[in-house]
């Protein structure tokens, strides 16, 4: 997470996929583990405007976070948001809205005052203005 906050985002990745590689070994294809470190893989291919490789780790984050915590929870609703913002940063708006409302009922089913409702919900209104 060091490399990636500095910019540097090829030893940033380097690290990420060892730790990925050493907890499927350990823990297996699916555990709940993978979730965090298929996420940050996926920020840091966001950052670098590495789109479709984003999406595929975002959604595998997703798919595992699903199987380990259900629709409700956190850490899913991040995953949509994260999903959705990436559609929009690609301009595919479609798909960007329907993982932000996803995102938007999700944060809603933990806490109707989740502090990235407003937040999700200023972004749906900047892609429904476009």
């Amino acid at each position: 997470m060091i490399y990636d906050n500095q910019g540097e985002y090829d030893k940033a990745l380097e690290y990420h996929l060892k730790s990925l590689e050493i907890k499927r070994l350990v823990f297996g294809e699916n555990h709940s583990s993978l979730v965090t470190i298929y996420n940050n893989i996926a920020a840091t291919y966001r950052n670098q405007g590495e789109y479709n490789k984003a999406l595929e780790y975002y959604l595998k984050s997703l798919e595992i976070g699903k199987l380990a915590s259900g629709e409700n929870h956190q850490n899913i609703a991040v995953s949509y948001n994260d999903i959705g913002s990436v559609y929009n940063a690609q301009g595919d708006y479609e798909n960007a809205l329907e993982y932000l409302i996803k995102a938007l009922e999700a944060y809603k089913a933990v806490s109707e005052s989740h502090p990235q409702i407003i937040k999700i919900q200023e972004e749906i209104l900047e892609i429904n203005r476009t």
